[in-house]
């Protein structure tokens, strides 16, 4: 008898889940980014965020787009000023823990819902967000140990809306552009004239039989 209640509700906490999901996701909007060790030797072109041939391969179109180089401390206190006003706001770097995920799966990615009636979308939205809230780590801030070299820094904010995007300003924490090894040619003069009006600088990638290099623009 009881297998049988449990089978008759199943679709209701289904449609519930399904719509918690598409709210969640529709609703938050992410920032990620990458970082490098602080105690990194000024001279070690191989641990800077920019010298990462995988990355450049998978997020970089790659190696044709661009890494876009910024003060930490001043890229999040400009963030933090314009996106707290938004919603709920979350930071922070990301932890790579097999571990951790494979236990969320009873825990932080359980929804718990108002047992035996439909909840409101209000209701719905009220309890994403004290869920994120309990387990905005594990849920927000955890990856597979896999992705551990890519030192992920991220923003989350849940603005409640239904927009794609929300904006961001970053003030004057932009210091420089990079170019990839194979941007295209006939659109670097272009980059360039904007990174000077914009007072920053701009160098271009390069690989070799040393390492990988920054070089200025010829």
């Amino acid at each position: 008898m009881l297998q049988e209640l449990n089978k008759q509700h199943m679709p209701e906490i289904s449609d519930a889940m399904a719509r918690a999901n598409e709210m969640r996701a529709r609703r938050m909007k992410l920032l990620s980014l990458t970082s490098e060790s602080p105690d990194r030797s000024p001279l070690d072109d191989f641990d800077r965020a920019y010298a990462r041939p995988r990355m450049w391969d998978q997020y970089g179109d790659k190696h044709r787009g661009v890494c876009l180089v910024f003060d930490r401390a001043a890229l999040d206190a400009a963030i933090t000023a314009s996106l707290s006003p938004l919603g709920l706001l979350w930071s922070g770097e990301v932890t790579y823990d097999n571990a951790a995920l494979a236990s969320a799966v009873v825990t932080a990615n359980e929804l718990r819902l108002p047992p035996g009636r439909d909840v409101t979308e209000e209701e719905l939205t009220m309890l994403i967000v004290e869920h994120l809230a309990e387990h905005q780590k594990v849920l927000l801030f955890t990856k597979m140990a896999d992705y551990k070299d890519e030192r992920e820094l991220r923003y989350v904010v849940h603005d409640n809306t239904e927009e794609p995007y929300v904006w961001a300003d970053f003030a004057d924490a932009l210091h420089a552009v990079v170019l990839g090894e194979a941007f295209p040619d006939d659109k670097v003069q272009r980059a360039s004239d904007a990174a000077i009006a914009a007072g920053i600088a701009i160098r271009r990638m390069r690989w070799g039989p040393y390492g990988p290099r920054v070089v200025p623009i010829e």
